[in-house]
């Protein structure tokens, strides 16, 4: 806060994972941070995420909007961040995500969004 305390958003969501369900996003957010594009679509899938016709493209564009950046180098291509999943469905549509990590990738969402709405844009591949 301006003042210098902390302060906390509480999105109002719970979750438990799993060890290994925690290592497995790290490894997901670490990848999107290093921007390995084969791995991150490889830990997309892992995650549960699956697509129509399998495309590792497709995969690593969802995989880096949800857990790294709504920034241009991502979306742009795709119509930018309000187009881009309607943009990225025509070319292999989203059939399924990890349900179980869904709480985890909604608070990233949402806490990147109201960031950027108060003029602090955020980006996991550059922290």
């Amino acid at each position: 806060l301006e003042d210098g305390r902390l302060g906390l958003i509480d999105w109002g969501q719970v979750a438990r994972l799993s060890d290994v369900q925690r290592v497995q996003f790290a490894k997901a957010v670490l990848a999107v941070a290093d921007r390995d594009e084969p791995l991150i679509a490889h830990l997309a899938r892992e995650l549960g995420v699956r697509t129509e016709q399998g495309s590792d493209w497709v995969a690593m564009k969802l995989g880096t909007f949800w857990l790294g950046s709504f920034g241009e180098e991502v979306v742009g291509e795709l119509g930018g961040a309000t187009s881009f999943e309607e943009n990225l469905a025509r070319i292999d549509r989203l059939v399924s995500t990890g349900e179980e990590y869904f709480v985890a990738v909604r608070c990233l969402l949402l806490t990147r969004g109201v960031a950027a709405l108060i003029g602090f844009p955020c980006a996991v591949s550059s922290v």
